[in-house]
């Protein structure tokens, strides 16, 4: 296997990755807001809709990265941090400010 083929198969594999881990988390966060607003339970502690809301536009940004990612647009020694760093800004921000 040449090493284009194996820098882009691991690219993808990565990328693939980080798309499924950013859908959980934004999958986590609507269910959560939706919740919050249309189910009947009575939560001890809200997370404030505007933490859920900024959680989800983390992870469309994951899944925009990851996909630039995949067409090699962008390297994987970039995507890995930045998404790193937005899921750690926003569980400091969840833990810090809600």
């Amino acid at each position: 296997m040449t090493e284009k083929k194996y820098s882009n198969l691991v690219n993808v594999i990565i990328g693939i990755l980080l798309i499924i881990l950013n859908s959980c988390w934004i999958y986590f966060q609507l269910r959560l807001l939706y919740n919050y607003n249309f189910g009947n339970i009575l939560y001890l502690y809200k997370i404030p809709e505007w933490i859920l809301v900024l959680n989800t536009i983390c992870g469309l940004i994951g899944v925009l990265l990851a996909v630039r990612l995949i067409k090699d647009k962008i390297s994987a020694w970039t995507v890995i941090p930045a998404n790193f760093g937005l899921f750690c800004i926003c569980i400091l921000i969840e833990s810090f400010l809600a």
